[in-house]
């Protein structure tokens, strides 16, 4: 057997500790518990039991200080751990192939395409290409090429998501106030679970891998309607991974206040469970005519194929993110605040105006802050409509003193519930900043179809969240393709197909706050009904 790390023996000394620790506390508490109901102790008995009580308690003194120092050992030791991991990580990733340029690039795109040189492998299809020969060879280029570099990038993605994930935990357990009897430190084990099931193994092969450049143009260009998910913390998602499980501590323990000297002292065992998420698979595909293939210049196939797939793609990422329900392959969601346990506000209301939105806003941001006690990267999130009633609202009891409710930047504000930007007209992402700190994003994902109680679907009413973000996970792998003939031959077309795997999970649930309630329902103008958003 090989020798233990510092680490595991650090954690296995920690282990042995709060054991003694235990057992010390049960022993203890059952020589009290026998005291307390004697009721003829005598003074050299009080004596003695007080002397013995002065002794645990500074035996049990030194053990939690011994704990303190162990914990910060354990994090010291993690940190160095996972500098260990990163550095052996780059030492296998940096290096990548410099001798030749690779085969598919964004500065050759309109000469050599990707994905008409992929439909070279339908047989049906090549026989009609000028030089089927050269595509082929270019795609073996290509596939050896990433034969290289996919090891090296499924590497580089592991460790990205092991430091991230640890990172987050950091951060997560950071942001308690000190004395919250939270351990600082990372995640003690990897939280990525590796798949079993065959019929979900990767493909392999650099045939139907995405060239590097579109994969670029994936992350920083093609993101519209995904405002949701890109609030939230994004991190790598590995190769093979089915489940993600993150520890949680589920009943606390308690303290509380001597009621008499010799008294029992407030005793409460902490129990622990898991976050867990699922790992799911979202696809899409597109249909084109072969004639499209052969006649359409490179550059116009790659981006009306990989583009159109992608911002389909995004827009299911985020209204999973949003609405997924848990079951039938989703993961699951923010919306109901059932999901993750988050907090409700419910406004009220039989005449919903500008600024009484703005206190329900106040409201949902005050509930995580005594829930969740910190604010940093809470922002709230709700529909175009919801946003337009409430950014030409006017102020008065019923909208007439004739004072916008939102104000832009430059132009006051003047009594303003929220300022926005500008910049120009926003159909989604940062629309404003209300004066007490967040800011204000629009997403047309957002539910319009849920009930005053809350419900997604079901009504006319929206819904408004405020989060703190960062306690949000989406884990994303990446993409790739493949590409059908056979299916729809007859009509001379080809399938390409593009999926991914993703996993969703909310870390703490207090970190939300979901407004409902009458208030949200459809909006219309003050004073004017006829008016609807």
């Amino acid at each position: 057997m090989p020798d233990k790390t510092l680490l595991e023996e650090l954690r296995e000394k920690r282990s042995t500790l709060l054991t003694s620790i235990g057992t010390a506390i049960e022993a203890r508490q059952a020589e009290r518990t026998t005291f307390e109901a004697r009721t003829d102790a005598t003074d050299e008995d009080r004596s003695a039991f007080a002397v013995a009580e002065t002794a645990f308690n500074d035996a049990h003194t030194a053990r939690k200080a011994e704990l303190v120092a162990l914990d910060q050992r354990i994090d010291e030791a993690e940190l160095q751990e996972r500098r260990r991991a990163d550095a052996a990580a780059a030492s296998r990733s940096d290096v990548s192939v410099t001798s030749e340029p690779m085969t598919y690039r964004a500065d050759n795109q309109r000469e050599t395409s990707y994905f008409r040189d992929l439909a070279a492998t339908v047989p049906g299809f090549a026989s009609r290409m000028k030089d089927p020969t050269a595509a082929i060879e270019r795609l073996q280029r290509h596939a050896a090429e990433l034969n290289v570099e996919l090891p090296k990038r499924a590497a580089a993605r592991e460790a990205r998501a092991l430091a991230q994930a640890d990172a987050a935990e950091r951060e997560f357990r950071g942001s308690f106030l000190p004395g919250a009897g939270v351990r600082a430190g990372g995640l003690a084990s990897n939280p990525f679970e590796k798949r079993v099931n065959p019929n979900r193994t990767d493909g392999q092969g650099g045939y139907f891998v995405p060239p590097a450049y579109l994969i670029d143009q994936y992350i920083s260009a093609v993101r519209a309607g995904r405002t949701a998910a890109n609030l939230c913390r994004q991190l790598d998602l590995p190769d093979g991974t089915d489940t993600i499980k993150i520890p949680k501590v589920s009943t606390t323990t308690a303290t509380g206040v001597q009621t008499a000297d010799g008294a029992a002292i407030t005793s409460q065992d902490f129990t622990d469970t898991e976050v867990s998420a699922g790992v799911k698979t979202i696809a899409g595909q597109e249909d084109v005519a072969l004639q499209l293939v052969e006649q359409a210049p490179g550059q116009i196939i790659d981006q009306v194929i990989f583009e159109d797939l992608t911002m389909d793609y995004n827009m299911q990422v985020d209204r999973q993110v949003l609405l997924g329900s848990n079951a039938n392959g989703q993961v699951q969601g923010i919306l109901p605040d059932t999901s993750w346990t988050a907090n409700k506000v419910t406004w009220t209301t039989s005449a919903a105006l500008g600024p009484m939105f703005n206190m329900a806003l106040g409201a949902a941001a005050s509930k995580a802050s005594y829930a969740r006690y910190s604010l940093e990267n809470l922002h709230f999130l709700m529909h175009p409509r919801r946003w337009f009633w409430f950014g030409t609202s006017l102020d008065g009891a019923s909208g007439t003193a004739g004072r916008p409710v939102v104000s832009a930047d430059g132009f006051g504000p003047f009594n303003a519930s929220a300022v926005y930007p500008g910049g120009g007209v926003p159909n989604e992402g940062l629309a404003g900043r209300v004066p007490f700190g967040p800011n204000a994003y629009i997403d047309g994902n957002v539910p319009i179809v849920a009930t005053a109680a809350g419900a997604v679907t079901g009504g006319t009413s929206d819904l408004a969240l405020a989060a703190k973000w960062d306690d949000l996970w989406l884990f994303e792998g990446g993409l790739r393709t493949r590409v059908l003939s056979e299916v729809l031959s007859g009509t001379l077309q080809i399938r390409f197909q593009l999926y991914n795997y993703v996993a969703f999970l909310v870390r703490y649930g207090a970190s939300i706050s979901v407004i409902v309630g009458t208030g949200m329902a459809a909006p219309t103008a003050a004073g004017d009904t006829s008016i609807t958003f």
